[in-house]
């Protein structure tokens, strides 16, 4: 074989591999793997309960924790939702939990209601900017206020690039991405009775 027709092999190679790698990323059964939706019935019940967007909540748990209930960050944030365990007992006892203990968090289903429900209330506190309440959630409501207060970023999506955090950046665009990439996949699901 020449060099000109081995280049040429070797490109079209390349592009039905690529084609095939595209392909697949959108097959449903590789979109399952990236985007499983396990705890979907608790998922959905305190998405309802706390007025969430249950397929920001899966996207949420995904980029957190991957779906591991057992997962603690570097930081120490533990479960499914990756809550520090400060911020579990102010919201165990704000929803009325008051025998909460750090192992709590390890429970999906209390790790799912008290992070629902703290998301909610950032949401609340943001006016209903997602975005806010995103980057609150990863990198902390004071730091979020301090960027708003010295006009650091003004907390529209379009300026994400201005958030000095380039983990909350990131965070912000895998969970945006995560949560359209569930609505695709998991809102045809339930239209076809699945």
């Amino acid at each position: 074989m020449s060099v000109l027709n081995s280049k040429w092999f070797f490109r079209l190679l390349f592009l039905v591999i690529l084609a095939l790698v595209i392909y697949l990323l959108y097959t449903p059964f590789i979109s399952y793997f990236f985007y499983p939706f396990d705890y979907r019935e608790e998922v959905y019940y305190y998405s309802e309960k706390h007025e969430m967007d249950p397929y920001l909540i899966a996207a949420v748990i995904n980029v957190e924790s991957g779906f591991d209930p057992e997962a603690v960050s570097p930081k120490g944030a533990c479960g499914l939702m990756q809550i520090m365990p400060d911020t579990g007992e102010e919201v165990a006892a704000e929803l009325g939990i008051n025998d909460f203990k750090e192992e709590m968090l390890f429970k999906p289903g209390y790790n799912l209601e008290l992070g629902t429900y703290y998301l909610s209330r950032l949401k609340d506190y943001y006016q209903g900017n997602l975005t806010l309440a995103l980057a609150a959630y990863n990198g902390g409501q004071g730091k979020v206020n301090r960027w708003l207060r010295e006009g650091i970023w003004d907390g529209d999506k379009k300026n994400i690039g201005d958030i000095p955090y380039r983990e909350t950046r990131e965070y912000i665009r895998k969970v945006k991405k995560a949560r359209q990439r569930y609505e695709q996949i998991y809102n045809s699901d339930e239209n076809c009775g699945i």
